[in-house]
């Protein structure tokens, strides 16, 4: 269809700073992309307000100069259109050859029709309105996401953070987008840990992290006064600004960027977020001044069942049918859903409370694997021709070829087509079992709830081994994307989930299975939360007086779901906090005053610490000063180890302990004196006199103390086998501890 004789194409993203994706593409891709939208915004009968504003531009591309009359794509008003068919197609939207091709080469040629709708907006494709939005797991939220990040990058020319919850999915969606996008000169780099490329943001133009290291990269833009080259923020999982431990991190990050944006024209972040279906989304969203858009479409129809005993309920507390154990004599309902799965040819994943609960039951499924294949029964029959032999030898040299070698307990698994996956597991050992689960090698995959928000591994069935961890019903977000996983694109017809129920927990499955999630609420509301809100503001210099602080405090979610009295209250007393501890002072300019951070308080945002933590450093590293002990390491190795890991340790062994530390030596001692380690108090809690609260302080010492122990073998090259049966943990949870230690040390 070709333009209106009044409509011409906006070319004022490329008339500025071309050179930011120098040799990437073809610069007529801008004027192709350009008219594409142009027609698809003209075919859904956008009618053009009669003052619409006519700017006129000239363009230099080569050597010829191009004058063009632009009609501003603000003005712009939708109407409703049911004919979408064209505009599903992927190149329709402007987006480079290359990379339409990649999406083709993963089955991706055409959006649903509720991913066109919601791109549809004016205000969310012209005027980089924020956008959030909500549909079911496997819906295809992401490819809206990337839509809008290709286009911020190639028409706005400005760089892209995107923000996942997890280690695990930042470096699955790094390799993903850097397959998708690398063909188009574009360059995606992952920021988590420790873990930065070379020349940090500024070297790359999507930066895929989690939630602390944007902050950190969000900090440092506004400590350097480049804020203005971020052009959007991608979040996933927003409902996550209601989790207890992170949240707040989230929330005072989209606040940041909420204030920096609406207090000078020339910043135009746009926020976008994902979300799972919450009852207060319209709250969020103007929070955020976003436009909001919901949908309950999911491709693959997914099927929720609670199996009590032998008989299937579904959502509505109807028996329909009973558990086919025609395969099998033996009584395991989960071994029965499994053969039957295998049988049709598909996967299925099994969702546990615990690592040990994961490891014991994979062992169990693959021993009656076992049996049952040496038997000449149809259950052997079907095990022997659906299990690939070759594909699991292929598994299994991958895993000897592992820097820890080939675990015992995963080939004995393994070696039946059933594997687990957890925490405990290595990087490398995830990576591979994930890699098996998605080639067919492995069958059955018995994960910890943390697989599914973690790594996108669909399957036909999921399982959820039991609704109640520890007495209490597991957390309905986290049934929500356990069942999620179920049904795979392009491979199912359907997706089925089933929560296995005891007559008593029948109740509680029922109500997992019909409840909704609950409304997500600030988590920035106690002090030190807010101190850190307040403080780095005022540490990368962007506000500095009262007036500024409380037009920022207004900015909060706190702020949009509260009254305004207790958010003044609290922003009171934050700032007498940050001053008594030394963190801000205030400077008087002629009559007014200004909140300046001192150099502690700078320090605490540039290594992105909480004040408090900041403070508890502080005060370490000044008593390391009057002694630090040279003799060994492990003093200094105590110094990075991460505060968090006393919380990561659970129930201390304080035998272990015992008997370690009388193994130490005099030098090692000496450093367990300095910083409070006691051995009276070691066999006061061994004796189990450690119930009293105000002794928290003195056993997260000792569990810190107790880590730099196993960081101090790992830095002399003490196998990580060994290590890990020295101090009875996981070897991924030393790997993990690894990471945190090298991103505590900066």
């Amino acid at each position: 269809m070709a333009l209106a004789d009044n409509e011409v194409i906006d070319s004022q993203f490329i008339a500025e700073n071309i050179s930011f994706l120098d040799n990437c593409f073809d610069n007529s891709f801008v004027f192709q992309s350009l008219q594409v939208v142009k027609e698809h915004t003209a075919d859904q009968n956008y009618i053009v307000e009669k003052n619409s504003r006519k700017i006129r531009k000239t363009v230099s591309i080569g050597s010829q100069t191009t004058t063009l009359q632009l009609v501003d794509p603000t003005q712009h008003v939708p109407e409703p259109n049911t004919s979408l068919t064209e505009n599903r197609r992927l190149k329709d939207w402007g987006l480079p050859p290359e990379i339409t091709r990649k999406y083709e080469e993963r089955g991706i040629t055409e959006m649903f029709e509720w991913q066109v709708n919601c791109l549809r907006n004016p205000k969310v494709l012209f005027e980089c309105c924020n956008l959030v939005y909500s549909a079911p797991t496997s819906a295809g939220k992401t490819l809206v996401a990337e839509i809008l990040t290709i286009k911020t990058i190639l028409e706005r020319q400005k760089k892209v953070i995107i923000i996942l919850p997890f280690v695990s999915i930042v470096r699955e969606k790094m390799f993903y987008f850097q397959d998708i996008l690398s063909t188009s000169g574009i360059r995606v780099e992952g920021f988590m840990g420790s873990q930065s490329p070379p020349g940090g943001l500024q070297a790359v133009h999507v930066a895929i992290c989690t939630i602390e290291k944007a902050n950190s990269l969000i900090n440092k833009l506004l400590d350097e006064g480049s804020i203005a080259e971020l052009g959007a923020v991608i979040v996933d999982e927003l409902h996550l600004l209601g989790d207890p431990s992170r949240g707040y991190i989230l929330e005072l990050l989209l606040t940041k960027v909420k204030y920096v944006s609406s207090k000078s024209d020339d910043i135009q972040i746009q926020i976008v977020g994902m979300s799972a279906t919450l009852p207060n989304l319209e709250i969020l969203a103007s929070w955020l001044n976003a436009e909001l858009f919901i949908t309950d479409f999911r491709p693959i129809p997914l099927e929720e069942y609670c199996l009590v005993g032998s008989k299937y309920y579904n959502k509505e507390g109807k028996c329909i049918e009973n558990l086919d154990t025609a395969l099998t004599v033996e009584g395991d309902s989960v071994l029965n859903i499994c053969l039957n799965t295998i049988k049709d040819r598909c996967s299925i994943l099994i969702f546990c409370m615990t690592k040990n609960w994961c490891e014991s039951l994979a062992q169990s499924v693959a021993q009656s694997f076992y049996k049952l294949g040496c038997e000449e029964t149809e259950a052997g029959s079907i095990l022997r021709s659906q299990l690939k032999s070759e594909a699991i030898s292929e598994v299994l040299e991958q895993m000897r070829n592992c820097p820890v070698g080939l675990d015992q307990v995963l080939k004995k698994t393994i070696s039946f087509g059933v594997a687990y996956h957890h925490a405990g597991l290595t990087f490398d050992e995830r990576d591979i079992v994930e890699g098996g689960f998605k080639s067919g090698a492995i069958r059955v995959l018995v994960a910890t709830s943390t697989l599914s928000s973690g790594v996108n591994l669909p399957a036909r069935k999921v399982i959820i081994r039991s609704p109640v961890f520890q007495r209490q019903p597991i957390n309905i977000l986290t049934y929500k994307q356990m069942i999620g996983r179920a049904g795979r694109m392009g491979k199912d017809l359907k997706g089925e989930s089933i929560i296995i129920c005891s007559e008593a927990e029948k109740k509680v499955g029922f109500e997992l299975m019909m409840g909704s999630l609950a409304p997500v609420k600030s988590c920035i509301e106690s002090e030190d939360k807010y101190m850190r809100a307040v403080l780095e503001m005022i540490a990368s210099q962007v506000l500095s007086t009262k007036e500024q602080l409380d037009l920022y405090s207004k900015c909060t979610l706190l702020y949009n779901q509260q009254d305004a009295q207790p958010t003044n209250f609290l922003l009171e007393n934050t700032l007498d906090e940050l001053k008594n501890y030394e963190l801000v002072r205030i400077q008087t300019e002629g009559e007014e005053e200004h909140y300046v951070a001192t150099p502690l308080g700078k320090a605490c945002l540039a290594s992105s610490m909480a004040p408090n933590d900041g403070l508890s450093l502080f005060c370490e590293l000044q008593r390391a000063r009057q002694c630090l002990v040279l003799e060994t390491d492990l003093h200094l190795i105590y110094l990075v180890t991460p505060y968090s890991v006393s919380s990561q340790w659970g129930n201390m062994d304080w035998l272990h302990l015992l008997t370690l530390w009388e193994s130490l030596t005099k030098a090692m001692k000496r450093v367990g004196e300095l910083i409070g380690v006691q051995e009276s108090f070691i066999i006061r809690c061994l004796r189990g006199n450690n119930k009293a609260n105000n002794i928290q302080a003195k056993i997260n010492i000792h569990k810190r103390f107790y880590t730099a122990l196993a960081l101090q073998d790992l830095v002399n090259e003490v196998p990580l086998a060994d290590v890990a049966a020295k101090f009875q943990c996981a070897r991924g949870f030393l790997q993990s501890l690894q990471q945190g230690a090298a991103t505590f040390a900066g």
